[in-house]
């Protein structure tokens, strides 16, 4: 089974979430369905419940979770990034815009996080 990547966003984060998908897509050499996001067309899964949730996370080596201003109030962002805390997948969070670590959940917080706006923090 090829091991995936989720990318969990805010549904309002759409725009950001296509560029930084795009932008995946451009530097890494991945499998046709190993990229999936929350709610981007063409990347979506398609989660109606709790256990399509888990079985899509169950497949992932790893969360890329893009924190915005309107993230953390999204009530599927939330669970989702819980779901993969639980699950023990590796949450990479990617802080966008005036996003700081102290926006990232408090068990999340010793692990390393990227923002997105430093180039540096890219290589």
């Amino acid at each position: 089974m090829t091991q995936r990547m989720f990318v969990c966003h805010a549904k309002s984060d759409i725009e950001a979430t296509s560029e930084i998908v795009d932008a995946l897509e451009g530097a890494l050499e991945l499998q046709n369905g190993t990229l999936v996001a929350s709610s981007l067309p063409g990347y979506a899964s398609d989660v109606r419940g709790e256990g399509e949730l888990h079985a899509t996370l169950t497949g992932a080596a790893l969360m890329l979770a893009l924190f915005t201003e309107r993230s953390t109030y999204d009530p599927e962002f939330v669970f989702e990034l819980g779901a993969a805390w639980a699950l023990g997948i590796d949450v990479l969070p990617l802080l966008l815009g005036a996003t700081s670590e102290a926006d990232v959940p408090w068990p999340l917080r010793d692990r390393p996080s990227i923002r997105a706006q430093d180039p540096t923090a890219w290589n």
